[in-house]
């Protein structure tokens, strides 16, 4: 117990030593390191999620896009319409489509706009329109990236609002033994 404490103690007045290794801040463009919640739109949480080395807020407002860029961060842009479509998991392509352009006027070409969040978790009912809108969202924002969260591989056929599950259908997982590379592509064992 006490080490721990000495070590704990002791852990900041190593911070400063210039032997200790300095790592420079990473663009989001570069790799992402996000904060999973809505984005704080005041200044001074802003500011430590940069000090702790964060590059995107986590999901903002298009009106907080110049905060999120006065601290020096990213965030993926949630817009209401948008997602009032997805919730009803319904929508024409004219809705889309206006609801896309009224985003670009927005958000396009603002420095702190990484992307658009689509959905957390989607089911398979929404995989439709979250395809559709992601589409158009792509060809009117290609700088902008569709954000959506999906399940992880242990997810229930209730959780993914499927009446199946992949292994009832004949699917086998195919596991991955080498990162995917131009010149390697992946390959399913034989």
């Amino acid at each position: 117990m006490r080490r721990c404490l000495f070590f704990l103690l002791t852990l900041p007045l190593l911070a400063d030593q210039s032997w200790i290794a300095k790592v420079e801040p990473v663009p989001a463009a570069t790799f992402p390191i996000i904060a999973w919640n809505p984005s704080p739109t005041d200044a001074g949480n802003l500011a430590l999620m940069k000090q702790a080395g964060l590059n995107v807020s986590g999901f903002c407002q298009p009106e907080d896009l110049d905060k999120v860029q006065a601290a020096g961060l990213s965030c993926l842009v949630n817009y209401g319409p948008i997602d009032r479509m997805i919730e009803r998991n319904e929508a024409t392509d004219a809705e889309i489509q206006k609801a896309v352009a009224d985003l670009k006027t927005k958000i396009s070409g603002h420095p702190a706009a990484f992307g658009v969040y689509l959905r957390d978790e989607p089911s398979t009912a929404q995989m439709p329109i979250l395809g559709r809108i992601a589409a158009v969202l792509r060809k009117a924002m290609p700088e902008q990236l569709p954000y959506v969260n999906l399940f992880p591989t242990y997810a229930t056929p209730e959780q993914l609002g499927a009446e199946f599950s992949l292994a009832e259908q004949g699917v086998a997982p195919v596991l991955i033994n080498s990162v995917p590379s131009p010149t390697k592509p992946i390959s399913a064992p034989t």
